[in-house]
């Protein structure tokens, strides 16, 4: 089975999130098309249900930026949030309620987390947590304002989040 694959008349395309704002389509021929999420939902829209979700599906990771925050810096489980837009990718995977994880650190260093699914007055949301107590150095590197980029791949029921610098 094709990773993401999207087809359009006689066209296929196999697609990778890199981004909220931005997405890449592989084509089989093996151009690539840059393109802004906003066209990608045209194209998604094209699809049935079942399709859309067969295609989120076989994702092999999403990403996106975060700006490191007071909360993030100073909460002993250093939330991270993760936007909306890949909550069809956590439900397809599986992830759901609490999941394990293990976080990367810029500088190579790992730790144990987990992703967190809870309902708010707002509606529902996840959030990636690092577990208490973590020594990993690489925490300690990041500074109120930068902006990093999450990564959240899941393969084989392991979960796995990398923090990179950008």
């Amino acid at each position: 089975m094709e990773r993401g694959l999207l087809i359009e008349g006689d066209k296929k395309y196999s697609l990778q999130a890199f981004g909220i704002k931005r997405i890449a389509l592989f084509i089989e021929d093996g151009s690539i098309v840059d393109m802004d999420i906003n066209e990608l939902k045209r194209l998604l829209a094209k699809l049935s249900k079942s399709e859309r979700e067969k295609l989120l599906n076989n994702l092999d990771k999403v990403s996106f930026n975060f700006k490191i925050n007071k909360s993030f810096l100073n909460n002993g489980n250093h939330p991270i949030t993760v936007p909306r837009e890949f909550y069809v990718y956590m439900e397809m995977n599986g992830i759901s309620k609490v999941n394990d994880a293990t976080v990367i650190f810029p500088d190579g260093s790992t730790t144990e987390g987990y992703i967190y699914y809870a309902v708010a007055g707002y509606g529902p949301y996840y959030q990636i947590k690092i577990r208490s107590g973590s020594t990993a150095t690489g925490l300690s590197k990041f500074i109120l304002g930068e902006t990093i980029s999450v990564e959240i791949e899941s393969k084989s029921s392991k979960i796995s989040i990398n923090l990179n610098n950008q």
